[in-house]
């Protein structure tokens, strides 16, 4: 959750979730400049998903950025290289923050999601041609009632490129959804699953993605376009009473995160994501966004500085990391500032030459990124929630009335990081290897209404959200979820981490 992802939500209106935009045909378009990787040529080859032409007749022009965040450019090219600047401020003038970004021309790379993508230039204009990453949609999609609270759900997939379906389920409630991943396992193309915690005589409306074998689950270009639907309804039958589940081994969480531009959810893997306070701001523009909760079973372990914790000496959770584009890093100085950390330590970490193009300056011990990288980061955030607005500049300094009092009768909130090498294997329990953190099978979504927009001031040096309105949204979005009905994460009601495995037939 870097400063370029608040920026977006104060100036573009875009979300927790990475690229919801207007500007669709340049969804993508910025890889990231660290670690770009060349791909065979002949993954470049044949019709391409996505072919986009952009001006580089020396004026300024409209870009959109890292974070769906329109941005400007100004370019120029010879046979080799395409040399864009791209500018943060929206002036029409390509003026003030610039960022160097210099593409290699016609090779065939990584893009920002991973898909092939070569990048070819004239005088006057480049040319982006993307192919996709994502396999077939699944087939012969068909589901039936099961029980009172379950359906039984089956497609057909390619086992040597899918490695997990998605089934997407409507509910009957206003602009609400549920989706349930379910394991391949090599070798069966059929699967066979069960879809709990569902009301009883209730029809739906199913359909299904397929994700591509190997990549991040939290990559939305490796999951496939959704099938056709199919209707279904649960049996009619009574509701049984639920006790909760006690795992004294690891602890459960409650956490959302705004869903992806097409209102899928993009689950967890390399994602930042929130409790109901941690949330509100990302919603400050008033415009309707899907948003989607997840249960997360997470290790208890004993780690230890966690400044996250507010100097707790041992903690179950790392530092924060700051997540964006499927990349989590070293926590960026806004989110720094958001969580209060102290000035002395803000300053001391955080002014570093910027490591990408979200102008991250904080550097963290070796010891800090390796926990970060292996277990569920967390930090607070408190109310009121304020934000300076210079950090991105070099040699920032923080305002004298940094950082801002706390509201005692407030409640306190939290942001979370979930690294993919901490992340269970399909059925797997943590604690189990070294793995810290699992995802339950079963989320639910979301859409927020259109309400009047509560951005801040950006053009003061300290600026804060209105704590009427995180505390009022942090309760409709409580209010929302509770029409659903839904058991607590890790109730018996919620289904088993086991339960990802789906069954395979061989027909």
């Amino acid at each position: 959750m870097s400063y370029r992802l608040f920026f977006s939500v104060v100036v573009a209106s875009a979300c927790l979730q990475i690229g919801s935009s207007s500007l669709q045909s340049l969804q993508g378009l910025r890889p990231l400049p660290l670690g770009v990787r060349v791909l065979p040529a002949e993954k470049c080859i044949g019709e391409p998903a996505d072919e986009t032409v952009f001006s580089l007749d020396g004026g300024c022009h409209k870009i959109q950025g890292v974070m769906g965040v329109t941005e400007e450019y100004q370019g120029s090219c010879n046979s080799t290289v395409i040399d864009l600047k791209v500018f943060m401020d929206f002036t029409g003038s390509c003026t003030g923050m610039v960022t160097p970004w210099p593409q290699a021309a016609g090779v065939c790379v990584a893009g920002l999601r991973g898909q092939p993508q070569i990048m070819t230039c004239n005088r006057n204009s480049f040319t982006r041609k993307l192919w996709s990453l994502a396999p077939a949609v699944p087939r012969n999609l068909r589901c039936t009632g099961a029980t009172a609270q379950t359906l039984q759900t089956f497609c057909e997939v390619d086992p040597s490129l899918v490695d997990e379906v998605a089934f997407e389920l409507s509910l009957p409630f206003a602009r609400s959804s549920l989706s349930y991943t379910a394991q391949v396992r090599s070798g069966s193309g059929s699967i066979m699953t069960t879809i709990p915690g569902l009301r009883p005589g209730t029809s739906h409306k199913v359909r299904v993605r397929a994700h591509l074998r190997g990549e991040s689950e939290g990559n939305p270009a490796a999951w496939s376009l959704l099938s056709p639907e199919e209707g279904c309804t649960t049996l009619a039958e009574d509701k049984e009473e639920l006790d909760m589940l006690s795992h004294g081994a690891s602890h459960w969480l409650e956490v959302f995160r705004v869903a992806n531009g097409a209102g899928l959810p993009d689950f967890l893997d390399q994602h930042n994501a929130a409790d109901l306070v941690g949330l509100a701001s990302y919603l400050d523009d008033g415009e309707p966004k899907p948003i989607t909760r997840y249960c997360v079973e997470v290790l208890n372990a004993s780690l230890p500085h966690i400044t996250a914790d507010a100097g707790a000496a041992v903690s179950s959770y790392a530092e924060f990391a700051s997540c964006n584009a499927g990349k989590c890093v070293c926590m960026h100085q806004n989110d720094r500032a958001i969580a209060r950390q102290p000035r002395e330590e803000i300053m001391s970490s955080c002014h570093f030459p910027a490591a990408d193009d979200l102008q991250n300056m904080c550097r963290c011990s070796a010891k800090s990124g390796e926990l970060s990288r292996q277990y569920v980061g967390r930090t607070l955030i408190q109310i009121p929630i304020c934000v300076p607005t210079n950090l991105q500049k070099e040699n920032f300094t923080l305002p004298r009335e940094y950082p801002a009092l706390i509201d005692p009768a407030a409640p306190v909130g939290h942001w979370f990081s979930f690294p993919s090498p901490g992340r269970c294997s399909l059925g797997t329990r943590p604690g189990n290897g070294a793995c810290t953190w699992q995802l339950a099978p079963l989320s639910h979504t979301v859409m927020s209404a259109k309400t009047p927009a509560h951005i801040p001031d950006m053009s003061k040096e300290y600026t804060c959200w209105d704590t009427a309105f995180i505390l009022s949204t942090s309760e409709t979005i409580r209010q929302a979820f509770s029409h659903l009905d839904l058991p607590p994460c890790g109730s018996e009601a919620s289904p088993s981490l086991q339960s990802r495995q789906a069954m395979s037939l061989v027909v």
